[in-house]
């Protein structure tokens, strides 16, 4: 490791000299250049730092050298010189540089390794490691210097260093020492009057110090500056500080006096943890995890955590059981979603749990989450990836990995496990004290309840049970119904170490029609009470007291409304004692009492336990219809398995093949769907009566990830099938609307479909919905297509209106997206950036893939529009990699359009190699590839190759009339016209955009914009010989790129603007994207 000192780079930069006889005065590196070199080595001792991002941080705001590797290792060598450090000290590997220095010998280093402390430090220890955190802050760090890296790890340090401020404060409250608090706020509320946390703090603290009337003050001078300054209201912490101040409730101890309940023996710790997690003080939603093995009170936990937080917070709850129904713990818990895509059940669990956590802290309990469907547990996983509403507290208990595997929870589990506000709680066996505190309880009332020989029953239950909750409880249920010691020291031998003889001990106390009613209990579970009484052909009243005698023996457990088995254990003992035709015949006289409109999993339960006596398509037909409501509730994984099942007995069935093929479509095979799909097209057309749902559901499929630019010809063609034979208003609508979406991609125009679609939209009862779906699909075929912006931004608009009249979530999301094209269109960026706020967001609530990436490209859009390449370039690189972990198959195409575009603007496109030629023979369908493989040709000199490309543009455009990606497709053109000397092209792009001098052309859906649509009118003016004409156009475009701060078309306008002015005469000046000179390719 090098020697060279150890280096400063907060407050000041540079080197302090170690050692006996060195000079101790700070050594600084001698230019910016050098400085900025060591900081960034600093900054990651004794790690590679990559020789190109030196490069970019070392020349970021000049020109880069011809060979900037070379310049870099001379810089280097320099460097290493400087320090006095051996040549092994700094070396280059692999394309990267690496100074091997101790991270001890950094101060930034040192801070950083204290501030990690610091901040994971909590109660009154959280004041010293504070300070010591505090002591290694010199000052902001690399003063004087600035880089795009540097400059982003000074925001971090600064960040950090604000944190440990506040940690310490918030440490000094706890440990009661307001007064500190108070003195340490003062500076840092005048300084920075806009960060509120130090507002809460201020008023927090003068509030604990005894001084109500300052704290008063502070929060109503708090909360004038940042409604005058900021126009926000206090938020949340600060509205609590306040509330506290006002009610004089704060740091009130918890009540003494006993609760109703029983305390729960032997879980204090646990109970603490989620008590914790329930302060009401917590701002953040969070997901508790329970695990254990089976009985060991992971459900007496949770009822405990209930019990103790009724009194602060609602509290709902749900279980999971064997059958695996789809959400239905969720639903339990939370009520049954609304039809259609707002029940969809990642976003619709976020939001009901938000809907409850409106009126304060909500606790919800989920038990037996390893029996969850992979609905449920998408869900529960949604909430991992996008958090838990705040205020909302989610405890879930699972049993840990047993001899029966749990795939589904496992994968949960361990995406639970990454997410940063889950808390995970393991439950072991109860240790010996609390064995001992159990059996005194149990004993007390009896003729056992002396100490010594509590003491020596307490031992001898532990060492039988092991401290296992369930096994322990069983083995005192058995002897407190002994007399003395004696016979209950040999009815605890005489119960093997297994729990299934002493469950056998409990069953044998029941009445032959007790047990009767605890097995058609367990056989039949979970069972309304008339539904049970209804098998056993007895009054309801009557099973109930046989249950509770069950209770009584602590078999069964009632909480006065239903019965449930104590525990899975005891079920397991008793089925076991149920001869298999004894079930089956419960299981089918349950199935005669179910009506038609039963549950399909509960139907399927029941046949597949009376499946013995039933013929194999009564069987299949029951695995069909959970199938299919499997698919409905988005439990994929399940809805696959059943229909998979039902399919060798049902091969043509035309339920089982259509749901088939969308399962398949919406698990994301979609080569496997479209083989299913197409033969399902013609099984349900082949039906004796064809049911027209099912027809047009097989002809469209399934989009997981929603609309794209390339189209589905498999589905396309199976639309045209099927487009004579569908009939009903409602299928028929869903047919048009999916057939005019698929032919606008391939550019097939259909009035007479556009009519009868507008026809059925129309008609007197049609639903908002499908009047909103009508006007979105004319509004984004019109948006598409030549009309100016205004009329486009205004049919948008109204598109919208009836789209939230609607109230559809899909169809509020799809015309948000539009009228956010249309607003960037128009030139409204302010319009377009609050609508992609709201896209965002909305669809990152109702979890559609393509529009949260949709949202997203927009960022590196504008960046680009303004200039800011490299902002644009990280953007365009964050967008691909979101949309590619999303799925979504749109994200790399719009990476490339992004290179294109960029490279064009910079007229550099030639650089790009092939990249555009081959996106044109790939995407025959369209234009727009073949004008930019125009341009790229051009500007590399290749006139010939150019042409044909220009040529081949024209004749891709003749032959359809899809109008996608137009407009950016004739700019394009309009520049490699003009460099060729393309009169017919310049014809056909000054023919084709209109005068629309406020017009912004962009690419779809805002992923790229290509500046002021007058501009590239005027350029296919001044190929054509229309000078004034040009002018006009050229300064049209000017202006409105000046008006919206596009420096980059601001510059294009202006260089073709002066070239217009000089006139043939006034030399080749280079004009912008790549034009060249007047006619640079045309040799």
């Amino acid at each position: 490791m090098a020697e060279c000192g150890r280096i400063r780079l907060l407050g000041r930069l540079g080197v302090e000299p170690t050692g006996p006889g060195t000079d101790a005065s700070l050594r600084t590196p001698p230019g910016s250049g050098q400085q900025i070199l060591l900081a960034l080595l600093a900054s990651s001792p004794g790690e590679p730092v990559d020789r190109d991002l030196l490069c970019t941080e070392l020349w970021a705001d000049d020109t880069m050298p011809r060979n900037p590797s070379a310049s870099l290792h001379t810089r280097m060598t320099r460097l290493r010189d400087w320090l006095g450090i051996p040549r092994d000290d700094l070396v280059s590997s692999t394309g990267a540089y690496t100074l091997k220095i101790e991270p001890t010998d950094v101060d930034l280093v040192r801070f950083h390794r204290a501030a990690d402390v610091a901040l994971g430090t909590v109660g009154p220890y959280a004041v010293v490691a504070a300070d010591e955190a505090l002591a290694a802050w010199g000052g902001p760090p690399f003063p004087g210097l600035s880089s795009p890296r540097l400059d982003l790890a000074r925001g971090h340090a600064e960040s950090r260093h604000r944190l440990v401020v506040e940690t310490r404060i918030r440490g000094l409250l706890e440990a009661d020492r307001p007064m500190e608090a108070v003195d340490a706020l003062s500076p840092l509320v005048a300084a920075e009057p806009d960060v509120e946390v130090w507002h809460a703090l201020r008023v927090r603290a003068l509030h604990q110090a005894g001084r109500p009337r300052e704290a008063t003050e502070a929060f109503l001078a708090a909360r004038r500056h940042l409604r005058e300054e900021l126009a926000v209201d206090p938020g949340d912490e600060l509205r609590e500080a306040y509330r506290r101040l006002l009610t004089d409730r704060a740091r009130t101890p918890a009540p003494t006096s006993p609760t109703p309940r029983q305390r729960l023996v032997g879980r204090e710790e646990p109970l603490a943890k989620i008590a914790a997690v329930l302060d009401a003080d917590a701002v953040d939603g969070r997901i508790v995890v329970v695990e254990g093995e089976a009985g060991i009170g992971k459900s007496s936990l949770l009822a405990a955590a209930r019990h103790a937080a009724t009194k602060h917070a609602t509290t709902r709850t749900g279980t999971w059981d064997e059958s695996r129904t789809p959400m239905a713990a969720w639903f339990e818990a939370l009520g049954h979603p609304p039809p259609g895509p707002a029940g969809a059940p990642v976003p619709w669990v976020r939001e009901r749990l938000a809907e409850l956590a409106v009126d304060g802290a909500v606790l919800v309990t989920l038990d037996d989450a390893h029996h969850a469907d992979s609905a449920s547990l998408a869900a529960l996983g949604g909430l991992a990836h996008h958090g838990v509403p705040p205020g909302v507290v989610v405890l879930v208990a699972a049993r840990v990995p047993d001899v029966v595997a749990h795939p589904d929870w496992g994968a949960c589990r361990a995406e639970l496990a990454r997410a940063p506000h889950t808390v995970a709680l393991t439950l072991d066996d109860l240790p010996a004290h609390a064995v001992s505190e159990l059996v005194g309880a149990r004993l007390a009332d009896t003729a056992l309840a002396t100490p010594e020989v509590t003491a020596r029953l307490a031992s001898l239950v532990h060492r039988r049970a092991g401290g296992h909750p369930l096994h322990t409880t069983a083995l005192l249920d058995v002897l407190v119904a002994q007399p003395d010691e004696a016979a209950a020291t040999a009815a605890a031998a005489r119960v093997p170490e297994r729990l299934r003889a002493v469950l056998d001990h409990q069953i044998d106390r029941l009445d032959r029609t007790a047990r009767r009613s605890l097995e058609a209990l367990v056989v039949l579970r979970p069972i309304p009470i008339a539904a049970l009484a209804a098998v056993l052909d007895r009054p309801a009243l009557a099973v109930a007291d046989d249950l509770r005698s069950a209770a009584e023996v602590r078999l069964v457990v009632t909480d006065d409304e239903s019965f449930e088995i104590r525990h899975e254990l005891v079920a397991a003992a008793v089925v076991d004692l149920v001869p298999a035709p004894v079930r089956v015949a419960l299981h089918r006289t349950r199935l005669a009492t179910l009506g038609p409109d039963a549950d399909p999993f509960v139907r399927l339960r029941h046949v597949l336990g009376a499946a013995a006596e039933l013929d194999a398509r009564t069987v299949a037909l029951a695995r069909r219809d959970a199938g299919a409501a499997a698919y409905a509730r988005r439990a994929l994984v399940e809805a696959l398995e059943l229909l998979d099942a039902a399919s060798p007995v049902l091969p043509d069935d035309p339920v089982v093949v259509v749901h088939r093929g969308l399962v398949l479509a919406a698990l994301g095979r979609p080569d496997e769907a479209d083989v299913v799909l197409d033969a399902a097209v013609t099984t349900a057309l082949a039906a004796p009566t064809p049911d027209p749902v099912l027809v047009v559901r097989a002809a469209v499929g399934d989009e997981p990830l929603g609309r794209t630019i390339s189209g589905d010809p498999r589905r396309l063609a199976r639309l045209h099938r099927v487009k004579h034979t569908v009939v009903g208003d409602e299928p028929r609508f869903e047919l048009l609307v999916a057939l005019l979406r698929e032919e606008s991609l391939v550019g097939t125009p259909q009035p007479a479909l556009v009519a009868e679609m507008r026809r059925i939209a129309e008609t007197p009862g049609s639903s908002p919905t499908t009047r909103a779906r009508a006007r979105a699909l004319e509004v984004r075929q019109l948006v598409e297509g030549p009309g100016s912006a205004a009329r486009r931004l205004a049919l948008a608009t109204e598109g919208l209106e009836l789209a939230r009249r609607a109230g559809d979530p899909t169809v509020v999301l799809d015309a948000t997206e539009l009228l956010m094209t249309a607003a960037l269109g128009a030139g409204d960026v302010e319009r377009a950036l609050a609508l992609r706020e709201t896209l965002a967001a909305q669809a990152r609530r109702w979890h559609r893939p393509r529009l949260i990436w949709a949202a997203r490209v927009l960022e590196s859009a504008l960046a680009l529009a303004r200039g800011e390449f490299d902002e644009a370039d990280a953007g365009a690189t964050a967008s691909l990699q979101l949309g590619q972990g999303l799925g979504v198959g749109d994200a790399l195409p719009a990476f490339g359009v992004h290179l294109m575009i960029r490279h064009w603007m910079a007229g550099t496109a030639d650089t790009l190699g092939d990249l555009a030629a081959q996106a044109a023979t790939e995407n025959p369908a369209l234009a727009a590839w073949t004008a930019s493989a125009a341009v790229a040709r051009a500007r590399a000199g290749r006139a010939d190759e150019a042409r044909e490309w220009l040529a081949e543009f024209r004749t891709r455009r003749a032959a359809t009339s899809s109008r996608l990606f137009d407009r950016p497709a004739l700019c394009i053109a309009a520049c490699a016209a003009w460099t060729l000397g393309d009169v017919e092209t310049a014809e056909l792009v000054r023919g084709a955009l209109p005068a629309d001098p406020d017009a912004v052309v962009i690419l779809g859906f805002g992923a790229v914009i290509t500046g002021p649509a007058a501009l590239f009118a005027g350029v296919a003016a001044m190929t054509l010989g229309e000078t004034a004409e040009a002018r006009a156009d050229v300064a049209a475009a000017e202006k409105l790129a000046t008006s919206l701060g596009w420096a980059p078309w601001v510059d294009a306008a202006a260089r073709i603007g002066a070239f217009l002015d000089r006139g043939p005469d006034g030399g080749a000046a280079e004009l912008p994207l790549g034009m060249g000179g007047p006619r640079d390719a045309e040799g």
